[in-house]
């Protein structure tokens, strides 16, 4: 059986482009990072500015009142400036000119004026088109992501529902009679198959709004009869936590115009979490709603453990990383409430909360009477 040498090379796989071109280093980018480069730069200009000057002074000459001509033009100055000289001390027509006097004179000239202004401008273009290269790769970073949680989710979800299937199939004892222990198991990978397929859905979910892949359906809802069938849904649960759910409408609120799925989402959402995060002897949940407006106000309190003050600022964003601080701890994919405030942002409304670690916690979200369908 041949193995591969030391020497043979390695392929390498993955997502790479390998048609994206590499940097080479350009004539700016060496001047921008060289300070030896800067500063021959810098002599070479002004050695040509200070010959230029005294090329000009030398022509003009003639114009010269005599006290200006026998300042610039005297054989003193000149042997201290200039080197060396055509003609006699006396007669001076033509001089080669001996920079070093005068490069030291015009280099602050020279950098203020002519270089430091190039210099900003070509660090800015450096800076735009770093800026451009590092969007692209974001962009295609997230493409790559989103394609292969795509790809990964459809994976999992297929083998995830044929693990559920088999194991309700086996709690409904179709395939035989099970024993304590037995029926223990099987019910842990019921409800461990359903919390992945749920974290799974809220990936999927959070990916779908970050891409603005989320299609809006606008329809004329009943307010009052929208939140009652969500309050049926949970009720169950509810129940079997002690807990009570409340209702107070107010009658000025009927009808709005939005999606009734992603209501009925962003609603049942809260309310699960009110349930979920409700103390060990139970509690109340309420659900109220008002006009504000051309807006419609919905807010889901409870007396449950709260929300420390540390953890507010943590609430909308993903995987915030949030305990309750209390014995029991329920466990979720801290992105829900992520996904909310998406869902909420398009349709238009706002979300907010507010809690007393311990006493409990509202949530609320404005959402407007007649949301506008995105283009």
């Amino acid at each position: 059986m041949g193995t591969k040498s030391e020497d043979e090379p390695i392929e390498l796989k993955g997502n790479l482009k390998e048609d994206e071109p590499h940097p080479v280093e350009t004539l700016t980018d060496m001047v921008l990072s060289r300070a030896s480069i800067q500063i021959l730069i810098l002599i070479i200009l002004s050695i040509l500015a200070a010959q230029i000057l005294i090329m000009a002074l030398s022509y003009t000459r003639s114009s010269f009142p005599t006290w200006l001509d026998d300042i610039i033009f005297n054989p003193l100055f000149l042997v201290f400036l200039l080197s060396p000289f055509t003609g006699s001390e006396t007669e001076v027509s033509f001089v080669v000119f001996n920079p070093t006097p005068f490069v030291l004179l015009l280099l602050p000239v020279v950098y203020i004026f002519l270089f430091r202004p190039w210099a900003k401008r070509a660090a800015g273009r450096k800076r735009t088109e770093e800026m451009r290269i590092k969007k692209e790769r974001i962009e295609y970073a997230r493409k790559v992501k989103n394609e292969y949680l795509i790809n990964m989710s459809h994976e999992l979800r297929t083998h995830l529902n044929s693990i559920i299937g088999f194991s309700e199939l086996m709690k409904q004892k179709i395939t035989g009679e099970l024993n304590v222990k037995q029926n223990s198991y099987i019910n842990n990978i019921h409800s461990s198959g359903n919390t992945l397929l749920a974290i799974i859905s809220d990936l999927l979910d959070l990916n779908k709004i970050e891409t603005g892949k989320v299609e809006i359906v606008v329809e004329k809802i009943s307010v009052p009869e929208t939140i009652t069938e969500n309050i049926d849904h949970i009720q169950e649960k509810a129940a079997k936590q002690n807990v009570t759910i409340k209702k107070e409408f107010d009658p000025a609120v009927e009808h709005i115009e939005t999606d009734k799925n992603i209501f009925k989402q962003i609603l049942g959402n809260l309310l699960d979490n009110a349930v979920k995060f409700s103390k060990e002897a139970g509690g109340i949940v309420t659900v109220t709603t008002k006009k504000e407006g051309d807006m419609v106000k919905i807010s889901v309190s409870d007396t449950g453990v709260g929300i420390r003050e540390i953890d507010m600022n943590k609430l909308f964003t993903p995987f915030p990383h949030i305990e309750s601080g209390l014995t029991r701890k329920p466990h979720g994919t801290g992105i829900g409430l992520a996904i909310l405030k998406g869902l909420v942002e398009l349709c238009g409304g706002t979300i907010r909360a507010e809690s007393e670690f311990g006493e409990g916690s509202t949530f609320t979200f404005l959402l407007p009477l007649k949301t506008e369908k995105k283009a």
